[in-house]
């Protein structure tokens, strides 16, 4: 492969390598040769798959983050809110300023992905896979797997389903799933499994690391040589170091989603805040890291997702100064 085209430096080796892979990818000027050795290096070790489908990951969080922020305008401000507002002289600089900038910013990061049309390209090009549902920020997805399997595909989840011998294989590429099944059915994300011929299960792909909770039956998960057994209430997590421990949870607080809820029991804020932007358009940005550490007690709406940074500040008592492309400053 060429020499890298991103700083990479401060990402461990692999990751940095599955960076670069992509944005070699994406640059559209990969040889068969590049190709071939892509292939070898992510059939080489787990961790080299695990890094590549990351940094697919990132990239396409980049390119719809950039979209949408292009695609939005000013939100106004209300009583209860701090406005950024200069005079109207210097505001009419800011914003052209802001302009320009924002513009050469995403025609540098969009036009990188102009030789793949959209984000599911990004995925079928670098791995050969392209996913039959894709759920968009905000909205969920019923469907019938097969006979006596349904899934529930929650915000910014992609996914492919087949038929195997094994039964029903639903394969997540990225987002969320609870999986409800009467005949066997495995869920494959990242570099593990799950199985279940008569439960009920959720099942979450960040990166390289899967959570998944068992809400009703029995469901093994296996990652690598390892397994365990998952009963209803216990929630298990795995990723490249290999799988974690089983441990007790709340069904109705860990997939609240289901219920159209995101539901926080002694959270820290910047948890509930990062989970606030996987359903919100735009984005909230915690200014003070001491802010993120307080524990917040909350319940959500998601049907009503636009509204939750006025009930974080009604929470936590802080300021919120609203900025174009759906940005919310806290602090």
């Amino acid at each position: 492969m060429s020499a890298p085209i991103t700083d990479s430096a401060a990402l461990d080796p692999i990751e940095a390598r599955g960076l670069e892979w992509i944005n070699r990818a994406l640059s559209g000027q990969m040889t068969p040769e590049e190709v071939d050795e892509l292939a070898r290096w992510r059939a080489e070790k787990p961790d080299h798959e695990a890094a590549f489908v990351e940094a697919v990951r990132f990239r396409r969080a980049v390119r719809d983050a950039v979209l949408e922020a292009r695609a939005q305008p000013c939100a106004p401000s209300t009583a209860s809110e701090t406005a950024l507002r200069p005079p109207r002289a210097a505001r009419k600089a800011t914003m052209s300023r802001r302009a320009m900038i924002g513009g050469s910013i995403a025609a540098s990061v969009v036009g990188g992905y102009a030789v793949l049309r959209s984000s599911d390209d990004i995925w079928s090009a670098a791995t050969g896979d392209r996913p039959d549902y894709r759920v968009d920020k905000g909205q969920r997805r019923s469907i019938a797997v097969a006979s006596g399997v349904s899934a529930e595909f929650n915000t910014q989840t992609r996914a492919s389903v087949d038929q195997t011998a094994r039964g029903a294989e639903i394969k997540l590429i990225s987002g969320e799933a609870a999986v409800a099944a009467r005949t066997p059915v495995v869920i494959k994300a990242g570099l593990g499994e799950t199985s279940t011929r008569d439960g009920r299960v959720n099942v979450r792909q960040d990166g390289a690391t899967v959570c998944v909770t068992c809400i009703a039956g029995e469901a093994r998960v296996a990652r690598g040589g390892q397994a365990v057994t998952l009963t209803s209430g216990s929630q298990v997590v795995y990723d490249r170091k290999g799988l974690g421990g089983v441990h007790s949870v709340d069904p109705g607080v860990a997939v609240s989603w289901l219920s159209g809820l995101l539901v926080f029991r002694d959270a820290p804020l910047q948890q509930v805040v990062d989970e606030i932007n996987r359903y919100r358009r735009g984005r909230i940005v915690l200014v003070d890291p001491a802010l993120g550490r307080r524990p917040v007690y909350g319940v959500f709406q998601i049907s009503r997702i636009d509204g939750a940074a006025e009930q974080v500040r009604r929470l936590t008592g802080a300021k919120i100064t609203r900025l174009p492309g759906g940005l919310v400053l806290v602090s």
